[in-house]
């Protein structure tokens, strides 16, 4: 097959375009204008205009079909995560044009490696068109999160090709162990990224997936890849005009049986009828990275003072509300040993103090100054004063409960930290990193709480602080620890009107079915 001669000319025109979106991104930061889906636009054209560029001169003939099977394979795993429109199962099929991919390889005697760049098309366009909102937080982070997570990706596809190879009689198991590794590495690790584990993409419709209380996301994992060679095999026998209904019944169960028993939990599920608490979930619409920063404090606090009053004011008198909840970093940076006597929770408990038993739960920046003679952690930072000494302290990302009318405060130091962001991963090995990783708008690393610590008051309540809602089994911690409510405190500003917040609002619903327990946030 030969090469079309026009594939240079378009990736120059692909390439031209890639540069005019960057430059673009570039102009609208100085001009204090949000991205949008730019990010999108731009890992779109300059991936077109790599591949074109590089199928364009490349001696060999390009693989036309197997280039198409790897890009479907990556558009239908994209397609599947929540959006406005839920789509999960095109997951169900999602997989088969990459193994169709990976068979014939293996059929021609082509070596493992060879699908390795199709792979990598599927997982790349996989991150791109699900994840480039990342891009809006931080460009080189995003940038970072959808190469490496691609890059990642790549190896337990890798190793199943190469174990298929060695030992064929495992079909295709190999490829749900090496990616359960995957995706429990992810949860786990100093880079975790969990975002895109597959179970996720069921958040828009729990009622199709009740039976994660038992199973977790790691249940919708198995069933994608369970239906997707269940379907593999029904593809086969259709392409060999053999009869169908000796293996069209087998994806059909998988498929019924399961929505089946998980619709009938959802209409028939009662909670436990406890004691009702009543909640104001206060949102003051600040964009945070040109506006919610750049107010003065007192205008801030002013903002959620008025707001809460209208929630408050809205509420009947003989149904009082028991809780005031802010998002993540309302306020800050104040000093965590004196939280009671920072300027903005006087002002609230002025303004609210006289509603007995009012909690406000917030997500403020605090930080810690070390007591003498403390040895400095890795993640402490240097305050140096006038006259020469050096102290040190610790910041957090926190979650606060304040009794409005005594003051008293629990607090709670958000666990699970946004690698780059939040957190220094692999720092005893990149030591070195630590100024680039500060010139980057990334963090040394913040002070953070070994357990899921849970607050009292009305409810036991689980403080959870924005990225932890990603986490199942993390976030199962705070019940076993007693939690009967869950408050997720985010700031989901950072990523414009994307997907990035639609799906992070939809992830919490996951955690509601696993637990079993009612979660505002």
């Amino acid at each position: 097959m030969s090469k079309p001669k026009f594939l240079p000319y378009l990736a120059a025109v692909l390439l031209l375009i890639a540069a005019y979106l960057a430059f673009d991104i570039y102009r609208r930061s100085g001009a204090e204008l949000l991205w949008g889906q730019r990010p999108l636009l731009l890992y779109l054209s300059a991936w077109g205009a790599w591949v074109l560029g590089k199928r364009g001169w490349s001696s060999r003939p390009p693989e036309w079909r197997h280039f198409g099977l790897g890009v479907l394979s990556g558009i239908l795993l994209a397609l599947g995560f929540p959006d406005r429109v839920p789509l999960p199962l095109l997951l169900f099929v999602a997989w088969i044009p990459l193994l169709l991919v990976e068979r014939e390889l293996r059929e021609s005697g082509a070596r493992a490696r060879a699908v390795l760049p199709y792979a990598l098309t599927s997982f790349y366009l996989w991150n791109a068109v699900a994840t480039y909102w990342v891009t809006n937080t931080a460009f080189v982070a995003g940038v970072f999160a959808v190469l490496v997570n691609s890059g990642l990706m790549l190896i337990p596809f890798a190793l199943y090709a190469y174990t298929r190879r060695v030992l064929p009689k495992l079909g295709y198991w190999p490829l749900v162990a090496y990616w359960f590794c995957f995706e429990f590495l992810h949860l786990n690790w100093d880079l975790t990224w969990p975002w895109l584990n597959l179970g996720n993409a069921f958040a828009a419709t729990p009622e199709l997936v009740q039976w994660y209380e038992y199973t977790g996301a790691f249940g919708g994992t198995l069933w994608v890849f369970v239906l997707n060679f269940a379907l593999l095999a029904v593809w086969d026998r259709y392409r060999k005009a053999g009869p169908l209904l000796p293996v069209l019944w087998q994806p059909a169960l998988l498929l019924v049986v399961p929505i089946g028993l998980s619709l009938v939990r959802y209409a028939t599920y009662e909670p436990d009828r406890g004691p009702t608490v009543r909640v104001s979930l206060i949102q003051p619409n600040l964009e945070p990275h040109y506006q919610k920063f750049a107010l003065p404090d007192r205008a801030v606090l002013e903002r959620f003072v008025a707001l809460s009053r209208e929630a408050l004011a809205a509420q009947p008198a003989d149904t009082p509300t028991d809780y005031l909840v802010f998002p993540e970093t309302s306020f800050g940076p104040l000093e965590e040993n004196r939280l009671a006597q920072a300027a903005a929770i006087k002002r609230l408990r002025a303004e609210f103090g006289a509603r007995p038993g009012l909690q406000l739960l917030s997500g403020l920046a605090t930080y810690r100054f070390l007591d003498p003679g403390e040895t400095p952690p890795p993640i402490a930072r240097e305050l140096r004063n006038r006259d020469g000494s050096v102290d040190y302290y610790t910041s957090a990302n926190t979650g606060a409960q304040v009794d409005l009318a005594s003051g008293a405060v629990q607090v709670y130091h958000k666990g699970k930290l946004v690698p780059g962001a939040e957190n220094f991963p692999f720092r005893r090995i990149f030591f070195f990193m630590a100024p680039v990783v500060k010139a980057l708008g990334g963090s040394v690393g913040y002070e953070r709480d070994p357990t899921r610590r849970v607050f009292t008051g009305p409810a036991p309540v689980a403080p959870v602080i924005c990225y932890e809602s990603i986490f199942g089994e993390y976030f199962s911690e705070y019940v076993a620890n007693g939690a009967e409510l869950a408050f997720v405190l985010t700031n989901d500003g950072w990523w414009d009107d994307t997907p990035g917040p639609r799906q992070h609002t939809q992830y919490a619903r996951l955690r509601a079915s696993e637990t079993r327990r009612d979660v505002a946030r």
